[in-house]
Order: structure tokens, then sequence, then C-alpha cells
């Protein structure tokens, strides 16, 4: 036996579950609701420049050619130290080794 209120039954429960969608969660802290926040990225690291053909560097675990892009920058040169990226009217250079770096010593001579 079939009830008229079942089709009704069926669209109410079915409502109540896009409605609580729509809420919004009131422990969470003002702003983008609507959006995911955004990670910051991790800042670009210069490991290795391969001298093959064609040029490769590894950037953050990524082996790259020029051309190639890792986060939002185009890697556009690859030299034996350094490799240069772009983004929009933006540069960075990258280095592998640091020019001022300092070499521990042993203060004491042994």
């Amino acid at each position: 036996m079939s009830t008229p209120w079942a089709p009704v039954l069926i669209i109410l429960a079915l409502s109540a579950g896009a409605e609580a969608e729509a809420l919004k969660d009131p422990t969470r802290p003002p702003g983008n609701h609507g959006q995911a926040s955004r990670q910051p990225q991790a800042p670009l690291v210069l490991s290795a420049v391969l001298q093959t053909r064609p040029a490769r560097a590894i950037i953050n675990g990524q082996v790259l050619t020029i051309g190639d892009k890792v986060q939002g920058w185009t890697l556009s040169h690859i030299d034996k130290n350094q490799v240069s990226l772009v983004s929009g009217s933006r540069r960075e250079l990258l280095k592998l080794f640091d020019d001022n770096a300092v070499t521990a010593v042993n203060p004491t001579g042994h």
C-alpha cells in the first residue's frame, strides 16, 4: 500500500541535505568562505645543473629543460652554476653555489 505523502517526504528529505550544504561554519574565521585557502609555495631550490644536450636543471626535485615551468615560473636559461626563471615581467636567478658561502673551520685548528 502506497501513501500519497511518500513523494512529498522524499522531496523534503532531499531538500534538507541541500540546505545543510549552504550553511556556513560559524567557527570558521572570517574571510574566504567560498574559496579554498592558498597554501604558501615552497621556495625554489636549484640542486643540480646537468651539462647534457639539452642542458637540464633540477629545481625542487624536478628535472627541467629550458621552457619548462615550475610554480608558475618558466626556466629561461641554464648556466653551469645558475639558472634564470621568468614569470611575466619578473626575473629570478637561482644559484647552485653561493659565492658568499663561508666554509666552516675548526677554530682550535684540530
